[in-house]
């Protein structure tokens, strides 16, 4: 499929039906009916950016801000491997 193939289907609210019926099949030959969780570490919360929708903003001076360290990364992320997390998403 081609980019303007895509944009045509995500772009034609008649064609969900379909789309999500196509997902789902390739989801179920993939990864089955199964659960799959995902452990999320946000290993900072600095920005610099002024997206209006989100909190972390630069511009908000009312949350604190923190970034962890690699070491503390690492631990972080086997502390998930160990409670049985497959897939660990830094953020």
């Amino acid at each position: 499929m081609n980019k303007q193939e895509l944009v045509d289907i995500l772009s034609d609210s008649k064609k969900n039906d379909w789309l999500f019926k196509e997902a789902d099949k390739i989801r179920r030959e993939n990864v089955g009916d199964e659960v799959h969780l995902r452990g999320l570490i946000e290993f900072s919360n600095i920005c610099k950016r002024q997206c209006k929708y989100c909190g972390l903003r630069s511009e908000n001076k009312e949350i604190e801000r923190y970034r962890i360290l690699k070491d503390e990364i690492l631990i972080y992320v086997q502390n998930a491997v160990n409670l049985g997390y497959r897939t660990v998403v830094l953020q």
